[in-house]
């Protein structure tokens, strides 16, 4: 009896520990989209910055098929 019910608190503690352990690993998951994405963004800001110097005219000045909502962003295929 004294087994069972220690056994039972082992295993319930290790369920704890499990999911405390993908809430980390779910958290620094979301903030590695988030950094990705931000570069992402700072890189076609660049890349305009870069276009308009060479051509005059950015050609992303035209929205982009993600922003034509043609391709899903990230956002919507979760």
């Amino acid at each position: 009896m004294v087994q069972e019910t220690d056994q039972a608190r082992n295993d319930a503690t290790e369920s704890q520990n499990l999911a405390e352990s993908a809430r980390v690993r779910a958290a620094a998951a979301e903030a590695a989209a988030t950094r990705s994405e931000q570069g992402r963004r700072e890189m076609m800001k660049r890349l305009r910055h870069l276009e308009s110097l060479v051509c005059g005219t950015p050609r992303s000045a035209t929205p982009s098929r993600e922003g034509q909502g043609l391709w899903p962003t990230r956002r919507h295929r979760r």
